[in-house]
């Protein structure tokens, strides 16, 4: 996940959206931001996340879930987001679709595939962000793909 640092050193982050004190990490080891990050989550993800961009005209990506825990994952809900990046020396970006949700039931230590589609047209300034939710609405896992 942070190997694309290697040469800068990995980033800073800020947790639960906030700045200050306790919330601020960085930069720091792969190893030491899980420590930080479980210990403000409680535990490990019992989820596994992996996701590619698929191959077309439109903005599609595959996803695999794999649930780590012995219990199921009840009617969790997978999308991605579509934004662009707008080159700005601000960091704007722009979203441009939100594929329909897929809801479902993992059953423990079993892995699934999805295919989420979007309306929108690839391009190089377009990227996808996937994200897991629970059914209380808490983010469980997310990825960016582009």
């Amino acid at each position: 996940m942070f190997s694309s640092y290697h040469l800068l050193g990995t980033p800073s982050v800020i947790l639960n959206g906030r700045s200050g004190g306790s919330a601020m990490l960085g930069p720091k080891s792969v190893s030491q931001y899980t420590t930080e990050i479980n210990k403000l989550s409680g535990a490990p993800s019992t989820v596994m996340m992996e996701a590619s961009m698929a191959s077309g005209v439109l903005m599609a990506v595959s996803v695999e879930l794999t649930n780590l825990s012995t219990e199921a994952l009840q009617n969790a809900r997978l999308y991605a987001v579509v934004y662009e990046d707008m080159k700005t020396s601000h960091n704007h970006y722009l979203v441009k679709d939100i594929t329909p949700e897929s809801l479902f039931t993992l059953s423990g230590r079993s892995t699934a595939t999805f295919e989420l589609s979007s309306n929108t047209v690839d391009s190089s300034a377009r990227h996808m962000v996937v994200i897991l939710k629970s059914t209380s609405g808490t983010i469980l896992q997310s990825v960016f793909v582009k």
